[in-house]
């Protein structure tokens, strides 16, 4: 799969969101952080430095913390 495709973005996805959805432990750390910026100081910008840009990574954490804070605040 090439690493700039689409398909290699929702392999991406797939990943975090089964990442979240089996590791209790990944999963309550991420909700932690409340509405704490998170940043990856560690990590590249340019795809072909890196498997997961810096922008990659940071934007599936709150992607998955953002909507795990969505669906509790609709929960009875």
């Amino acid at each position: 799969m090439k690493r700039g495709g689409e398909e290699y973005q929702k392999f991406l996805d797939r990943a975090f969101e089964a990442m979240f959805a089996q590791n209790e432990s990944f999963k309550n750390a991420l909700i932690a952080t409340r509405d704490a910026v998170i940043t990856h100081s560690i990590g590249k910008n340019k795809t072909a430095d890196t498997v997961l840009t810096e922008r990659e990574f940071v934007s599936r954490l709150m992607r998955l913390r953002d909507h795990r804070q969505v669906k509790a605040k609709s929960s009875p």
